[in-house]
């Protein structure tokens, strides 16, 4: 028999299999943890409104020139569902004569998007953070933990017997 057919090929996608070929329960929760986690994130991207109330706009006055805010008077009251949108409408009305500089132009609408959130993520930001960063963490923990009951050393297994690697016959 040939001893290639005997030997099990590896690759890096197989790191949620042990070293008796089972799926390791541990590497399969890690990773499902992790892409939820990672879905979270992408989530938060899009989730939220924007409202330019007076209260947004005083939180604002600490990073934003007053001269600046008063450009924005047209949208207070105004409520936008996208940040894309928001952004849109920040940047018509505090760049309408182009005398900002790119930099502080982006600035400006971050610090005055930002204190213009209002919603879901303006009041759950703890536990949004630990449900995208935290159990993204925690699952890549748990997907290489498995991964520390190999032994040491260099894991070239199965390459000398790969026909992609070595070249040889298949």
């Amino acid at each position: 028999m040939n001893q290639s057919a005997t030997l099990k090929m590896t690759t890096k996608t197989d790191a949620i299999i042990s070293h008796d070929g089972k799926k390791s329960l541990l590497g399969i929760i890690g990773i499902s943890l992790f892409l939820f986690g990672f879905a979270i994130f992408i989530a938060t991207l899009f989730i939220g409104e924007y409202t330019f109330s007076n209260e947004a706009f005083h939180r604002a006055a600490d990073k934003v020139p007053a001269e600046i805010l008063e450009k924005l008077d047209p949208l207070r009251g105004t409520n936008f569902s996208s940040r894309f949108t928001a952004l849109a409408a920040i940047e018509k009305h505090i760049n309408g004569d182009g005398k900002l500089q790119p930099y502080q132009l982006g600035e400006y609408k971050f610090w005055i998007l930002k204190s213009a959130v209002s919603g879901t993520v303006r009041e759950q930001t703890s536990t949004l953070f630990f449900l995208s960063i935290g159990l993204a963490a925690i699952g890549a923990l748990l997907f290489f933990f498995p991964g520390l009951k190999t032994p040491p050393g260099i894991k070239h297994n199965g390459i000398f017997f790969s026909s992609v690697m070595n070249r040889g016959l298949p």
